[in-house]
């Protein structure tokens, strides 16, 4: 059996595209909002909006590359900071000047102390942006993730199955009234690139077809790197989104996303605390969480996760191959977790089946990874 670690099943589609979406995806979110591409090109037009152009931002080193893009394109100078164990940020604080751009991740769906980071943006004049690309926002909040940085990015396609999608989310009044310098997306279909990725997992999965992971591996190296399927032509000032994105957004139910994968990820925790082996960083989830999947950490974590692949559980180690160059062997906490993370899928299309399927396989790896 495959369980993928992305969301495979699309819903409800019935009541169409609505064209009010584009420029107000989040409904229960007081920003003002307009649908992109990707979060990649959210956070190059939020950037834009800024009435000056920052000179540095604050980068977490926890991060994939691609969230570097934006700020290269627009000249901006990148400052890493580190992560500590509950994936806070270890600021210098001798490095922080005013004005200056201070990006936060909320990793996997997991909210930083979003209050005590406020604080610190405000007492240096920093220039706050929440990375939500991990997450989406919980509507039951009375403080949802994305609500109180300057703005905030969001990108569907690692929460819904749409093959493209990010959203830009604007919280302070002073940048609102600029959204208009933003081009407004023109619809396309789905090229048939995204459409054999996107669906070679759905197929799987409702086929009950034994790990196919590795097929669509090889598939993906031989048409091309997800990267240059799904990013190839972006920050080109031409923003396209597919209709069937709009479709989904249209429909989706995110209260309902919410609650099973609260209701998932408590399953695991129930399943998985009494191990020894394995240590769970965040036993209970703050107020706002809507997590992306379930964060463990192992020794061996590499070759636990290649075992479970194996055996078709869709884990991921978080960001892999995409962690950028520049922070190679240089921050001690982000190695912590780049050396011992693995995210367990706990997405919306899993029922209780599947992650019985997935505690047993993983209790399979560690058993004979750790002997």
């Amino acid at each position: 059996m495959l369980i993928p670690g992305v969301p495979v099943k699309i819903k409800g589609l019935n009541k169409g595209v609505q064209q009010e979406i584009l420029s107000c995806p989040f409904p229960f979110l007081s920003g003002a909002q307009t649908v992109l591409s990707c979060g990649r090109e959210a956070l190059y037009y939020g950037i834009k909006l800024l009435k000056h152009l920052p000179q540095r931002a604050h980068v977490p080193a926890y991060c994939c590359k691609s969230v570097l893009a934006p700020f290269k394109k627009l000249s901006i100078e990148i400052n890493f900071y580190d992560v500590g164990k509950h994936l806070e940020p270890i600021i210098d604080k001798k490095s922080i000047k005013k004005g200056d751009l201070f990006l936060l991740i909320h990793y996997f769906g997991i909210p930083q102390d979003i209050h005590s980071i406020k604080q610190l943006c405000e007492k240096f004049s920093l220039i706050l942006i929440e990375d939500c690309a991990h997450t989406l926002p919980d509507p039951q909040s009375s403080c949802p993730m994305g609500s109180t940085g300057v703005f905030s990015i969001y990108s569907l396609r690692k929460q819904l199955l749409v093959p493209d999608g990010g959203i830009l989310v604007v919280n302070d009044n002073s940048l609102k009234e600029r959204l208009s310098i933003i081009p407004k997306p023109k619809l396309k279909k789905v090229p048939l690139k995204k459409w054999l990725i996107m669906n070679f997992d759905k197929i799987a999965f409702f086929f009950g077809w034994p790990n196919t992971l590795k097929i669509k591996d090889a598939l993906r190296d031989k048409i091309s790197s997800t990267e240059n399927i799904f990013y190839s032509s972006l920050l080109n000032e031409k923003v396209e989104i597919s209709y069937l994105t709009l479709k989904v957004l249209s429909n989706v139910n995110f209260s309902e996303i919410v609650k099973i994968r609260k209701r998932n990820y408590y399953w695991l925790v129930d399943k998985l605390k009494d191990i020894d082996q394995l240590k769970i960083p965040f036993p209970i989830l703050p107020d706002a969480a809507v997590p992306q999947a379930f964060p463990i950490l192992v020794k061996k974590a590499n070759y636990i996760c290649a075992f479970m692949r194996k055996n078709g559980i869709g884990v991921d180690q978080w960001p892999g191959v995409e962690l950028p160059k520049e922070v190679l062997s240089k921050f001690s906490g982000t190695f912590v977790w780049i050396n011992s993370l693995i995210l367990l899928p706990l997405h919306q299309d899993l029922k209780e089946s599947h992650l019985k399927k997935i505690v047993k396989i993983l209790k399979k790896s560690l058993k004979l990874c750790l002997k």
